[in-house]
């Protein structure tokens, strides 16, 4: 999945973020979706809405209490404090 960015659920529903402004809206669950993707090591689970492509992360904005993951100047997609410790030791080890 080379030109994944992110995806956002919505229930049953998720948007799937692609580069070029491409955006695929599927009926499948995140946690479905998640599963399709755990052989990508650089795809994360960041919050219980999001999954993101850790390669197209720009900036990462907070502390312990909170993460923003910046993916352009005008998007950041939220950490949840319950998914900081994974989300950061696959940022780190992500090249390795």
């Amino acid at each position: 999945m080379n030109n994944f960015l992110y995806a956002k659920s919505d229930k049953n529903y998720l948007e799937i973020y692609l580069e070029d402004n491409l955006v695929l809206l599927k009926r499948i669950t995140i946690k479905s979706f998640e599963k399709q993707l755990s052989d990508c090591a650089n795809i994360c689970r960041v919050h219980r809405s999001y999954i993101i492509n850790l390669k197209v992360i720009k900036k990462v904005i907070g502390n312990s209490q909170g993460l923003q993951l910046w993916i352009n100047d005008k998007e950041y997609i939220p950490v949840s404090r319950k998914l900081i410790p994974e989300f950061e030791y696959k940022f780190k080890n992500q090249n390795l």
